[in-house]
């Protein structure tokens, strides 16, 4: 988790609003190819932790990685040991290169595939779900059973759970909660920012701000989970009120939609957003964004990102107020 501090809110949420909704040269899938027809395989891909012990084992590791172009999942850093994905048919091969050099490993998972396949084995399991299908008792008389949801943080859920469970939380607890939609991403999933505070959402408030989210990188699944655990604990348990007496959160849970539904539809090992740029490197304006605070206009600010001229998704314009002093947290895994 990467933190920081004094930065003012304004600049965080266009900050988020960018970074959500445009490609960014680091993030952006450059290819124009169909979406899969199927699954990808990860079958015999084996996950391998190595440990170098001296500078010139780090130097002929770094090599290694790069060489092989192998998906690194975490750097060796002080004594630490690499975590590295290794395809079937580099196996031989870099064990001996291994060996050679008396650099230690392990293969920690020995199929991907298989891991994989048991990671969620609630999340196709329609009977289990609508078990899980949570409705508030104020709402259980009503024939609108939309105000459940079916988030329960034993199972990784997709986008569409996540955002019934903010509405939920808007829905149920209006006093504290307010869904804000500060755009859409390039595929028009919506883009959502929930604010709990003890000012009305209604009202104006100078008290600072913290800001969290998640779902940057698309396969971290991990993330959007721990961030709605967060905003249920904030929310729907009392005893944590004195948490946002004295400051307003925004969180977002999945700042990365698109890539987070085609790591749970096609490629669980996808990482990136999936906006089509031919050019991530073309910058251009993007309309104004308005900050509103109580109702009254603020004055536009004009926000430069990398955007393809082919990529003209919603221009972001969070409604959110800006703060005197922020803080904001990163979730990844």
């Amino acid at each position: 988790m990467h933190r920081q501090h004094t930065m003012p809110l304004r600049s965080l949420l266009l900050i988020a609003a960018v970074a959500a909704a445009a490609a960014s040269p680091l993030d952006a899938d450059c290819s124009e190819d169909e979406l899969p027809t199927a699954p990808v395989s990860y079958r015999d891909f084996q996950l391998w932790s190595v440990t170098p012990e001296t500078q010139e084992q780090r130097d002929i590791l770094y090599l290694i990685q790069q060489g092989y172009d192998l998906d690194v999942w975490n750097n060796a850093r002080n004594g630490s040991a690499a975590d590295f994905l290794v395809p079937p048919e580099y196996h031989s091969e870099l064990k001996l290169r291994l060996d050679e050099q008396k650099i230690p490993f392990q293969v920690t998972i020995q199929d991907l595939e298989t891991a994989i396949n048991h990671e969620n084995p609630n999340a196709t399991d329609d009977l289990e779900f609508e078990n899980r299908f949570a409705v508030h008792p104020r709402y259980k008389r009503r024939r609108n059973r939309q105000r459940g949801h079916k988030m329960d943080w034993v199972s990784y859920h997709r986008t569409d759970d996540i955002n019934t469970y903010l509405k939920y939380l808007e829905a149920t607890y209006p006093q504290k909660v307010k869904v804000i939609n500060i755009g859409t991403s390039s595929e028009g999933r919506p883009l959502n920012v929930i604010r709990i505070s003890s000012t009305s959402p209604a009202g104006s408030t100078t008290k600072p701000a913290i800001w969290v989210d998640g779902g940057i990188h698309a396969r971290e699944w991990i993330s959007p989970a721990v961030v709605t655990y967060l905003i249920q604990r904030l929310v729907e348990y009392p005893e944590n009120a004195g948490m946002f007496q004295d400051v307003d959160w925004y969180i977002m849970p999945v700042m990365n939609p698109d890539g987070y539904e085609f790591t749970h539809r096609f490629d669980r090992m996808w990482r990136k957003t999936r906006s089509r740029t031919s050019d991530p490197t073309v910058m251009e304006r993007i309309p104004t964004a308005t900050l509103v605070s109580n109702g009254a206009a603020r004055a536009p600010v004009r926000i430069c990102a990398a955007r393809s001229m082919q990529d003209r998704g919603p221009s972001p314009s969070p409604k959110l107020r800006p703060s005197p002093t922020s803080s904001w947290a990163k979730l990844h895994s």
